[in-house]
């Protein structure tokens, strides 16, 4: 996917999760409040599943730069750290 998708789709999670917590349907706090009549999280409700498509969005967004500090340049780094170690 491109880039494009990705930022997409962190927008579409973003704006729907707060389009449904401020509609008043579901309660703002996405844990268990005492004195609240429902809960976002047992069982799921559409806000935490909102939530979960903006971290993937997130994610993804990410997800280029962190295999990039994963690069075969990086690991000969780490084995170069790992021999000035004690032993």
């Amino acid at each position: 996917m491109r880039r494009d998708a990705h930022v997409a789709i962190a927008i579409v999670g973003l704006t729907g999760l707060v389009v449904s917590t401020n509609v008043g349907v579901y309660p703002r706090s996405a844990v268990a409040v005492e004195g609240e009549w429902l809960s976002n999280m047992f069982p799921t409700t559409a806000p935490i599943a909102l939530l979960a498509v903006f971290q993937l969005g997130l994610v993804l967004l990410v997800r280029p730069r962190s295999i990039v500090g994963c690069s075969d340049h990086g690991r000969r780094r780490g084995a170069r750290w790992q021999s000035t170690r004690w032993r």
